[in-house]
């Protein structure tokens, strides 16, 4: 009696099944020369490899993107035939078929390929299930209440065809069972010694998916507590595991952020979700790409577009973030700029501790940008008190400038401040009060302070206060 198990002799994380799944790669193996064999001398002219696409390469590829593109369709489209068990059921069954038909490729066919492609796709089209079953037990277990269309938001169902509740449980449990178990056999096949931790995650991921709720209050939130968690958790683990950098390693590390596209991606499609999800969408797609950066080397291909990428997401982040406090009637106007600045220099001063060549730009970007809004803002808005922030902005950007050798970040600091001290003294001299002169006072006591602490610290970190255009001019070179 045959028997088939699981090995991973080499540790690469591929797949490899005994005893049908590698017979094609044992006999190549086999008909290698040996060292008893004559082998072919050194210099001899190698054949160049094909760069024709192959036909099987090309079946499977066509394959891949069918099945990819109707799994999408139930998601965006939705059945309208049967009733929701139905549904339900041919839905799993076409998931676990997928994993049934990479053990079969393997063992029956022996094709290796093959197998491990409908392996990686039942690990694709999981979340479809995942999301389907919170469909499920939502309408039974909303923490808000459903609203009454002929297509109810969010769970792919037809009114009227929903599941009684005991159904929906019992259903539910089943489908879990058989989706854990699927995932479990799926991760051991793609990267085996780390299939314990990526299985626990993914399930992670994909029960977010039965939470029941759709508020943007919790589905915000719980997406980037699980993208930070997903991110910190793949990173310790390739430091552990190196068969995480191979083909298969690579796809069961991108594979956890699917979960997270389908919530999003729920939410965009049948809400109108307000400027905070947006918010919390533009910085998940930060962290995943500075999570990205991380895990590549600076000089590795697609890494300037991935760091391109990020900076787009900071950018979008702050602009969101400003639109979202700009829209709340608590939150005063001269509020809205300066923190949406402070919100893009952080990400931009974070971006700058993956060891990017850019590490200067991105903080010398994040100083500017936060001295021009703060310019901004007081002429749009002014009045002493966010005069007296620029000016203290001011002082901090220069500061910043002098002591990181930046011309345009320095003249940005000397701007601000100039600008904050004028509208300062200008205001207390129109409308003259006690508020007004204290913190004109105190205006002048912080400069005086930050002035002594500029020189100390720039004395110690140069040899001279009188070289600082000569500094500059390196920094600008």
């Amino acid at each position: 009696m045959k028997t088939m198990t699981i090995t991973d002799p080499e540790g690469a994380g591929g797949l490899t099944l005994d005893p049908g799944w590698d017979r094609a790669l044992r006999e190549r193996a086999d008909n290698r020369p040996t060292s008893r064999q004559a082998s072919p001398p050194e210099d001899a002219e190698a054949a160049p490899p094909p760069r024709s696409i192959s036909l099987y390469a090309l079946l499977r590829g066509i394959g891949a993107v069918l099945i990819v593109a109707a799994f999408v369709m139930i998601l965006f489209q939705g059945w309208r035939d049967g009733d929701a068990l139905t549904r339900g059921t041919l839905l799993l069954a076409q998931t676990l078929a997928l994993t049934l038909a990479g053990f079969g490729s393997g063992h029956l066919l022996h094709e290796p390929r093959g197998a491990r492609l409908f392996i990686a796709l039942a690990l694709a089209v999981a979340p479809v299930a995942f999301a389907f079953l919170g469909a499920v037990t939502y309408p039974h277990l909303a923490a808000e209440p459903v609203a009454p269309s002929g297509l109810v938001p969010s769970d792919w169902l037809l009114a009227g065809t929903a599941m009684e509740p005991q159904t929906a449980l019992v259903f539910t449990a089943v489908a879990l069972v058989l989706l854990v178990l699927a995932v479990r056999i799926d991760f051991l096949v793609m990267a085996r010694r780390s299939s314990g931790v990526l299985t626990m995650l993914y399930l992670l991921a994909n029960l977010a998916l039965l939470v029941p709720s759709r508020a943007e209050a919790v589905i915000a939130p719980m997406l980037l507590v699980l993208a930070l968690l997903l991110g910190i958790a793949v990173i310790r683990q390739q430091r552990r595991d190196a068969t995480l950098t191979t083909t298969e390693g690579l796809f069961a590390r991108l594979v956890l952020a699917l979960p997270l596209l389908v919530m999003a991606g729920r939410s965009l499609w049948l809400y109108a979700p307000d400027q905070v999800f947006f918010t919390s969408l533009a910085l998940l797609g930060y962290l995943g790409s500075r999570l990205a950066l991380v895990g590549l080397a600076p000089g590795r291909r697609g890494s300037r577009l991935i760091e391109t990428a990020a900076v787009l997401l900071a950018a979008l982040t702050a602009w969101f973030a400003f639109r979202t406090l700009a829209g709340l009637h608590w939150v005063a106007d001269p509020v809205s700029l300066p923190v949406a600045a402070g919100i893009l220099g952080l990400l931009l001063a974070d971006l700058s501790r993956i060891g990017s060549p850019r590490t200067e730009a991105y903080r010398s970007a994040a100083a500017t940008a936060m001295a021009i809004a703060m310019m901004l803002d007081l002429v749009l808005h002014g009045g002493i008190a966010l005069a007296s922030v620029t000016l203290a902005v001011g002082i901090a950007v220069l500061a910043y400038g002098y002591m990181a050798r930046r011309g345009t970040v320095f003249a940005a600091g000397i701007l601000c401040a100039v600008f904050g001290l004028l509208v300062t003294v200008h205001t207390t001299m129109v409308s003259f009060s006690i508020a007004g002169w204290t913190i004109l006072v105190l205006v002048g006591i912080a400069t005086i302070i930050a002035g002594s602490a500029l020189e100390r610290c720039g004395f110690r970190a140069r040899s001279a206060v009188a070289q600082w255009s000569r500094r500059f001019g390196r920094g600008a070179a």
